[in-house]
């Protein structure tokens, strides 16, 4: 009866994992004072891996998931890294990290990306 239990609570748990990284992907709105309004693509690569895509904005690139955290790992524009979004596990995306104005010459933040 144990075993049971502990396997009900396992499928339980990939259930909500898989809905939730389903849930990321999509097209997305980005917001921000400093810019004008974009749309934003997410593609789920796989192996908690996205891909942000958003006609030729800096931040467009490819994401590791952790936790909470996305983390640009391969850029676009190789020497624009430090991007962070934190994912609310539903609808909000919101910028916690960017590069210096000095390395991107855009500044995002305070940037949040929506899902409609």
């Amino acid at each position: 009866m144990k075993n049971r239990f502990i396997y009900i609570f396992a499928i339980m748990g990939m259930a909500f994992l898989l809905s939730a990284c389903s849930n990321l992907a999509g097209t997305w709105r980005l917001q921000s004072p400093e810019i004008h309004e974009h749309t934003v693509s997410v593609q789920n690569l796989g192996d908690n891996r996205y891909y942000l895509s958003a006609d030729g904005e800096k931040f467009s690139g490819v994401y590791r998931l952790e936790k909470s955290i996305l983390i640009l790992e391969k850029p676009e524009f190789p020497r624009l890294t430090g991007y962070r979004w934190r994912w609310d596990g539903k609808r909000t995306l919101t910028l916690l990290d960017e590069p210096t104005f000095s390395v991107a010459g855009q500044r995002y933040m305070p940037a949040t990306l929506k899902k409609p």
